[in-house]
């Protein structure tokens, strides 16, 4: 995987965990595990700790997984219910994650060609008047109906945060600053969005058990809201929570194969998620596990069981020589 320049640091490695399910009648549901304990997930190592301490009766119960393992039970649950569900019919437009720098130029260019509309860039990797003096050549190339979302991380303090938000004033083509302020500040990115001006969205606010009932309930959160599906856990209460909210969602990955994105994209085509999806991380894998390609449409006609089971086979054979 090509190194991902985050406000908190380089990402290198990716670990999850595949899971396959049978009926003993010939149907098959996959899912996958794709812990980010900094989101407020499981570790991988308490993924795999749980599985193997499981009978395979409690896993075809995934009410009984515990809620602080919000991976292992999306996963279990996706897979379970894909057993005898029909394939999905899905189709989102993607946005395209730009690297950080000078190159993130040239990769837009590139990705306009392509027929991409939406772009993601990651803030607080450089200087503040380095960064700005980037997003404003950005969108002085962006076209009349594209979008560029940027993304801070939770790396900013609210007076960095009006600053920035002083400086794009009249830049109408950005579509919002994800986590601009670090969890536990819901209230003040709240006020500052009841002001005016670019959008704000949460995102790893909305990590763990209770981040999504914390935004309705006790934020009352009216912008934006950046899903990564796979870490939210068990989903009955997950559509309860978002029910007629579909406008204000965005599905977004957290680096997972094609079985998990296939699972994720499937759970939010039902959750009724309209906006660009935050799938353009394909880019960054090179063992050729992520199955969709990174391309301006997302659909589910990208991907097949076959590619699940490929992938399942690869896994298998790169774990026995561990």
């Amino acid at each position: 995987m090509v190194p991902l320049q985050t406000a908190s640091g380089p990402w290198f490695e990716r670990r999850g965990i595949l899971l396959r399910v049978s009926d003993g009648e010939g149907r098959e549901g996959w899912g996958e595990i794709a812990p980010v304990p900094e989101f407020g997930s499981e570790s991988w190592t308490q993924a795999m700790v749980y599985l193997k301490e499981s009978d395979q009766e409690a896993l075809e119960h995934p009410e009984a997984v515990p809620a602080y393992l919000t991976a292992t039970r999306f996963a279990i649950e996706t897979a379970l219910s894909s057993l005898d569900a029909p394939p999905a019919e899905f189709g989102f437009e993607n946005t395209v994650l730009l690297p950080g720098g000078e190159a993130s130029l040239e990769a837009l260019h590139e990705r306009r060609e392509q027929g991409f509309r939406c772009y993601k860039l990651k803030l607080g990797v450089l200087e503040p008047a380095a960064e700005l003096a980037l997003v404003q050549a950005l969108w002085d190339v962006l076209p009349e109906e594209a979008e560029l979302r940027l993304d801070a991380n939770g790396s900013f303090t609210a007076r960095q945060l009006r600053w920035w938000l002083e400086h794009l004033e009249g830049m109408d083509r950005i579509g919002f600053i994800e986590q601009p302020l670090p969890p536990g500040h819901e209230s003040t990115m709240q006020r500052i969005l009841d002001e005016g001006g670019i959008p704000l969205a949460l995102d790893e606010s909305l990590a763990g058990v209770d981040g999504l009932q914390q935004a309705f309930e006790e934020w009352r959160w009216t912008g934006p809201m950046i899903l990564k599906l796979s870490i939210l856990g068990a989903l009955d209460p997950l559509r309860r929570r978002v029910q007629g909210a579909h406008e204000r969602l965005i599905a977004s990955s957290v680096f997972e194969t094609a079985i998990g994105l296939y699972q994720s994209l499937r759970i939010a085509h039902e959750l009724g998620v309209e906006r660009a999806v935050g799938y353009g991380t394909l880019a960054f894998f090179d063992d050729g596990w992520n199955g969709f390609k990174l391309e301006p449409q997302l659909t589910s006609t990208m991907v097949c069981p076959e590619i699940f089971r490929e992938i399942w086979n690869q896994a298998c054979h790169r774990w026995s020589k561990v």
